[in-house]
């Protein structure tokens, strides 16, 4: 079982720049971290730790009215 600093550590490498300047995340990258280090991920329970981990982000050039 992965320490939680080491998940933390995978998902941060993970994280990925797009042309447009906004950070993202894939599942199939946050699974390949751990695997690095020989803590290994199903695509379902890395997907249940990304959102209880994290908080929803909103593009904020779209109008929510």
């Amino acid at each position: 079982m992965p320490r939680d600093y080491e998940i933390m550590m995978a998902f941060r490498q993970a994280i990925k720049r797009d042309a447009e300047g906004r950070f993202t995340i894939s599942t199939l990258d946050f699974v390949k971290e751990p695997g690095q280090m020989n803590w290994h991920y199903t695509l379902n329970s890395a997907n249940k730790w990304i959102e209880t981990h994290t908080t929803p982000a909103y593009e904020s050039g779209r109008d929510a009215w």
